[in-house]
């Protein structure tokens, strides 16, 4: 029984990498690219978030440094 399902696995983990892509029917390898355009859009959403939070860091710090300077003087 395990066995049958880490054979499971291996054979769509191929699939998905896109080792074994001849034995997928057609209206499955829509699915998968449809699966994967969804991941893509996460991705794209996560990153541009965590850009969003270090540039706002960054302005945070150097807003921070100027104003020290400012005090400074």
């Amino acid at each position: 029984m395990l066995r049958n399902e880490t054979r499971r696995l291996q054979t769509n983990m191929r699939r998905y990498t896109g080792e074994d892509t001849s034995s997928i029917p057609f209206e499955e390898l829509d699915e998968v690219e449809q699966e994967l355009e969804r991941s893509v859009i996460k991705v794209r959403d996560r990153k541009v978030t965590k850009q969003s939070r270090n540039g706002e860091k960054k302005y945070a710090l150097h807003f921070f440094e100027v104003n020290s300077c400012d005090m400074n003087s």
